[in-house]
């Protein structure tokens, strides 16, 4: 499958419908992952600027189905979140415009936005506050339809329908997103547990 554009250190997940999307990535690189003369492809990889591509893929039985780049392209981000919401679309959080070990502040994007769109991209505090460390956000998505996120140490509960966050307890110990990453996992929600969202940082 040709995933089209570069889509190293990209985020994704699936949509509600069932298409994948992946979001973002890097920019055209040549030999030793310097860029590209030319960020619309060629040289020894021939891989365009991924950097604002969403590309999605609907699965098929026949083996004939391959990635497909949206008309719609995203805000610049490299190592975003994408976390599927209660309607089947997508919520694009964070990541930085042009890639790093760590964040900083002349490329950070501390946004997110929405596939399919829903207006431009909102500025996320928490984002904001966690540099360097708030890259690939860990983020789920809780019964009562708020996220849960954290970055760095910091985490809260958004709900991104009134744009209001409401400020958690540090995460102990050590900070868990990237590059740190830790696993984490959200446990089963069943009737047996009142559909109770649990979520484990390893």
């Amino acid at each position: 499958m040709d995933a089209i554009t570069n889509s190293f250190c990209a985020g994704g997940n699936v949509m509600g419908n069932g298409t994948w999307v992946n979001v973002g990535g890097n920019q055209a690189v040549t030999y030793g992952g310097a860029a590209a003369a030319s960020q619309n492809g060629g040289g020894p990889y021939d891989d365009p600027d991924g950097r604002q591509s969403i590309r999605l893929l609907n699965p098929c039985d026949d083996g004939k189905c391959d990635w497909f780049l949206s008309p719609v392209s995203a805000d610049q981000r490299w190592y975003p979140t994408v976390e599927t919401l209660e309607d089947g679309s997508v919520i694009i959080l964070g990541g930085c415009r042009n890639g790093g070990y760590v964040n900083s502040a002349n490329q950070d994007n501390p946004t997110y936005e929405f596939f399919p769109p829903k207006g431009a991209s909102i500025t996320l505090s928490i984002l904001q506050r966690t540099l360097p460390a708030n890259l690939f956000p860990l983020t789920w998505l809780l019964p009562s339809g708020r996220l849960l996120i954290q970055s760095n140490w910091e985490t809260v509960l958004y709900d991104y329908k009134k744009q209001k966050e409401t400020p958690l307890d540090n995460i102990p110990d050590a900070v868990r997103v990237y590059p740190a990453s830790a696993g984490t996992a959200m446990l089963p929600l069943t009737p047996a547990n009142n559909w109770t969202a649990t979520i484990l940082f390893c």
